[in-house]
């Protein structure tokens, strides 16, 4: 039986965190018993799931801004322990002032929210990101006795990666979606003598019921790049490879989804100022009559669009803050679609995207490269349509959304961290 587990999230529902929803949406199936708890509520006007309305409404609660202030009044009922570990946590071993800081309010939202979780008889606590959300896990971990995990997904790691080794020292079990990811992890915790056997690695899956119906590959489609619009996506050298196409008379159309999450996260992303390269990029290149930006689109409509493409391009960089993809989602749709994809030589990608096997790779921000690839596949349609079946096998093989339930069911019913063979056997890239 499933432990009933409490998950947390620093907002919910969010456009851009399918993979979650996915996720949350398969346990509900299960008839796993759980709460997710955010600490802001997200716009859920944009939800057409009708498991997902389903968790939103009867499974799901927000914290809001007061949170921080009634932690500080329930820790000072208690000041000696109070006291202790506040001490604790801003003794932790943070990158700077501003990290400890921000633990330290993790550890006020912990004692804010620890009545609810002791009287709903929560038994396990589940964060969705290394960085704030595990912050608070862990301390609430340290305050109710209640074991607590994580999911831990890519910027979070490369560009937060705040004390990770003391999160996982702290943690049951930390589950990550990449096998780069995972190695990684296992380097940083070699030196402390951290059981390895804590982290493991379950790929996000896709859900191939929710999937349209796709249209058979045709030579006049237009290729596809979809993703929030910030600098690890490498738009910029995709707009830079279409004008090098151009230049040698091959013009390619593209549809760019693009999405902007709301004002204050753009201050603090980077897409406001990423949206005006890429248009400065497409009027450099003349490639007016040729791209297409369109804004946020419901995920169904994203998929109807994919399933009218040629090809998926990602052609994902790390960026200067340090930050990069593991296995973007859309890859992993594509695939499912069978549409053949171009992606980056980058962190998990080759993962699922293997060398004219599954799909193209290129160096990352490699416009010539890109170009190439671009070209290769525009000119050999067979060769797109073979990509795109042979991608489609690799990821029901492991990809699969059931599967991805599966493991996570079986991490929430164990008392004690799994083994790593017990969640996935690593995909061969070679």
């Amino acid at each position: 039986m499933s432990k009933r587990t409490v998950f947390f999230l620093s907002f919910f529902p969010r456009k851009t965190e399918t993979f979650i929803h996915n996720e949350l949406i398969g346990l509900l199936e299960k008839n796993v018993d759980f709460k997710v708890i955010s600490l802001l509520r997200a716009s859920s006007n944009w939800v057409q799931s009708a498991s997902l309305k389903e968790i939103v409404t009867r499974h799901f609660c927000s914290l809001g801004y007061l949170i921080w202030l009634k932690g500080l009044f329930v820790g000072l009922k208690k000041p000696r322990m109070f006291f202790s570990n506040v001490i604790w946590i801003t003794r932790l071993n943070h990158k700077n002032i501003i990290y400890r800081l921000r633990a330290f309010s993790a550890l006020l939202v912990a004692y804010g929210v620890q009545k609810f979780v002791v009287q709903e008889k929560m038994e396990y606590i589940h964060a969705h990101f290394a960085s704030y959300p595990t912050e608070i896990a862990m301390c609430l971990s340290r305050i109710t006795g209640i074991p607590y995990g994580a999911t831990w997904h890519a910027f979070d790691i490369w560009r937060d990666g705040n004390i990770l080794v003391e999160k996982i020292a702290h943690a049951e079990q930390i589950v990550t979606c990449t096998q780069y990811n995972l190695k990684y992890l296992q380097s940083i915790i070699q030196p402390t003598g951290i059981n390895k056997n804590k982290l493991k690695c379950i790929y996000h899956g896709v859900d191939f019921r929710d999937l349209p119906k796709s249209a058979k590959i045709a030579s006049n489609f237009p290729l596809l790049a979809v993703g929030r619009l910030i600098p690890k996506k490498g738009f910029c050298y995709l707009l830079d490879a279409l004008g090098l196409l151009k230049q040698k008379g091959i013009i390619v159309k593209l549809n760019l989804v693009g999405f902007q999450r709301p004002f204050l996260d753009r201050i603090t992303s980077g897409e406001g100022s990423e949206l005006k390269r890429l248009k400065h990029k497409i009027k450099e290149h003349g490639l007016q009559n040729q791209v297409q930006l369109l804004n946020y689109l419901p995920h169904p409509e994203v998929l109807g669009i994919m399933g009218k493409s040629y090809a998926l391009i990602m052609p994902s960089i790390l960026d200067k803050k340090n930050n990069m993809d593991g296995i973007p989602n859309v890859v992993l749709e594509a695939m499912a679609m069978q549409r053949p994809v171009i992606a980056s030589r980058l962190s998990g990608i080759p993962e699922v995207v293997r060398d004219f096997k599954t799909g193209l790779l290129v160096d990352p921000g490699n416009s010539e490269q890109l170009a190439r690839a671009i070209e290769t596949l525009l000119q050999d349609l067979e060769l797109a349509k073979e990509l795109g079946q042979e991608g489609y096998k690799f990821v029901m093989q492991h990809f699969n959304l059931q599967k991805t339930v599966m493991h996570c069911l079986h991490c929430f019913s164990c008392s004690e961290s799994l083994q790593q063979e017990d969640a996935y056997d690593e995909v061969s890239v070679v």
